[in-house]
């Protein structure tokens, strides 16, 4: 797999942050007219921003002042808990330090804000393991679109057939595919190593650890 620079997904590809989105939808769920859902149910839609996951999850169109008001409430009770319901996925430092040590270049490209992105690398003791970290609301764009892509190609000097793409779900291999990019997709967050190889990933492993294994023999 040579390649000058891989981009991260974040949520199921580095971190395990499950539970606190699970937590915030709670809060949510307490406050509005929402549906009762399992983690298992979360960790299964997220990836499309928090807007896409509340309507997801809520199974109808929310928008308006009733999606502000959701909004509102989910970041309240995120941020109370987003410290403490975080876990590095296995791998993952392991595979940050091969390619460190392959003169790799890496990013994180994410749907979640990009506030509280780089809030939860700096966090953990990962974010200077990264040349940028961009989420919502730091582009007029967001995963799949192409224009997302491009835009991050553009900052960081990158040629899109020597750049890799990592991450969980079908929103990553759809980046991929709209971006020009290869994807490696890893079975660590909202979908089955089934679903990925069906989404048309270049790459299924069933964690950072086999898909490192992959990229470097």
């Amino acid at each position: 797999m040579p390649c000058e620079a891989v981009l991260f997904d974040l949520d199921g590809t580095l971190i395990d942050h499950f539970r606190a989105i699970f937590q915030a939808y709670q809060y949510v769920q307490d406050h509005l007219d929402f549906p009762p859902v399992t983690l298992d149910r979360v960790r299964r839609t997220v990836g499309g921003s928090v807007p896409v996951t509340l309507e997801r999850l809520a199974e109808r169109p929310v928008s308006g002042a009733e999606l502000e008001r959701a909004m509102n409430l989910f970041d309240e009770r995120f941020r109370e808990v987003m410290y403490d319901e975080v876990e590095i996925l296995p791998g993952v430092p392991a595979l940050l330090d091969r390619l460190e040590t392959e003169g790799i270049r890496r990013a994180v490209l994410t749907n979640k804000r990009g506030t509280n992105a780089r809030a939860i690398l700096d966090h953990l003791a990962l974010g200077p393991r990264f040349e940028r970290t961009v989420g919502a609301e730091d582009t007029p764009y967001r995963k799949p679109q192409p224009e997302l892509t491009a835009w991050m190609l553009g900052e960081l000097g990158l040629d899109r057939e020597r750049t890799l793409l990592i991450g969980d779900s079908t929103f990553d291999i759809e980046t991929g595919r709209l971006g020009g990019l290869r994807v490696g997709a890893v079975a660590t967050g909202s979908h089955t190593r089934e679903e990925l190889v069906e989404a048309g990933a270049d790459w299924v492993a069933g964690d950072l650890a086999e898909l490192a294994g992959r990229m470097f023999g």
